[in-house]
C-alpha cells in the first residue's frame, strides 16, 4: 500500500487522510473537459480546497455536486439520489465560485464575441428605429377629409350595417374602420388616401366582396352559383374578384398602407 501511495504521490496525485479525493477529482476534471467552459486547473484547485478535511462520503458527494454544477448530466442524476443530510453538509458555496471564477479562455472569448455581437445588433436596431422615426415624422399630413370640418349628422352606420348601406369603396372603408372605434375623420382620411394609391381593380373588388359578405345571412355559406351571380350583378367576374382581392390584400400589408395611417394621424 505504501509503495502504491508513493507512486501516486510521485505522479502528483493528492491522497487525503480521511479518504482519497482522486476519484472525485477525476469526476470534476471529466466534467470540466466535456463542457469546455471552465479552466480545469482552477476548478480542481477550488474543489480540492473545498474538500479539504471532509470524510470520504462527503467528498464523493461534493465531487458529484461539483460535476453536476459544471453540466455533467450523469452527476446531476446521482446528486438527486443523495440524502438531505449529506446535501446539507456540503460546502456548496465553496465550489459555487467555480462558475464565476474559473471560466476558460475559450469561454471568455466566446462570451466577449457574443457581447460584441449583441452590442452591434442593438446599435443597428436603435439606428434603424431612429431612422424609421425620422421617416415617419417627415410624412406630410394628408388633406383634411370633409367629415372633419363638416361631419354628417347623424353619422352613418358602421360595421356590417355600414357596409350594407355603402354605395362606394370609400363608404365601405369608413364603415369598417369605424367599427373599431375610430373617429370618422380618421377613417375618411384613410379611405381617401387608399383610394388614391390603390389599383382601381383592388378597390372595386374590396367594395364588391365586402358587400357580398355583408349581405349573407349569419352562418350562411354562399354557394358558388350565388357568388358568381352576385359578382356578375356588380359587374365583376370571379377571376377579376380574385385578382382584385389579392391586390387589395397586398396593399394593406405594404409600407404605403402603414404610411397612410401616419399621414391621417392628425384626424385620429
Amino acid at each position: 500500500m505504501k509503495v502504491f501511495q508513493h507512486l501516486l504521490l510521485a505522479a502528483g496525485l493528492m491522497i487525503s487522510v480521511s479518504g482519497s479525493a482522486f476519484a472525485d477529482n477525476v469526476m470534476v476534471t471529466q466534467a470540466c473537459r466535456n463542457g469546455e467552459r471552465y479552466d480545469c486547473k482552477c476548478a480542481n484547485d477550488t474543489f480540492d480546497a473545498a474538500a479539504k478535511g471532509l470524510d470520504a462520503e462527503t467528498t464523493k458527494a461534493l465531487g458529484l455536486f461539483t460535476a453536476a454544477l459544471m453540466g455533467d448530466k450523469q452527476a446531476s442524476q446521482q446528486v438527486s439520489t443523495l440524502s438531505p443530510q449529506i446535501m446539507m453538509s456540503l460546502p456548496m458555496d465553496d465550489v459555487m465560485g467555480i462558475v464565476e471564477n474559473c471560466p476558460s479562455d475559450a469561454f471568455n472569448q466566446e462570451m466577449a464575441a457574443a457581447e460584441q455581437a449583441a452590442a452591434e445588433a442593438e446599435a443597428e436596431f436603435e439606428a434603424a428605429q431612429e431612422a424609421e422615426e425620422s421617416r415617419i415624422a417627415a410624412i406630410p399630413t394628408a388633406p383634411e377629409p370633409p367629415e372633419v370640418s363638416n361631419p354628417p349628422s347623424p353619422l352613418p352606420p358602421s360595421g356590417n350595417d355600414g357596409v350594407l348601406a355603402a354605395s362606394s369603396f370609400r363608404d365601405v372603408i369608413i364603415a369598417q374602420c369605424r367599427s373599431f372605434g375610430n373617429k370618422i375623420g380618421y377613417c375618411a382620411c384613410n379611405a381617401d388616401e387608399m383610394e388614391k394609391q390603390m389599383p382601381p381593380l383592388a378597390s372595386k373588388a374590396h367594395y364588391v366582396t365586402s358587400k357580398m359578405n355583408a349581405s349573407m345571412a349569419p352562418g350562411e355559406i354562399l354557394s358558388e352559383q350565388a357568388e358568381t351571380a352576385f359578382l356578375a350583378s356588380m359587374g365583376m367576374t370571379p377571376d377579376e374578384a380574385k385578382l382584385g382581392v389579392a391586390q387589395y390584400n397586398s396593399f394593406v400589408q405594404s409600407q404605403a398602407r402603414e404610411d397612410i395611417s401616419h399621414a391621417c394621424q392628425a384626424y385620429y
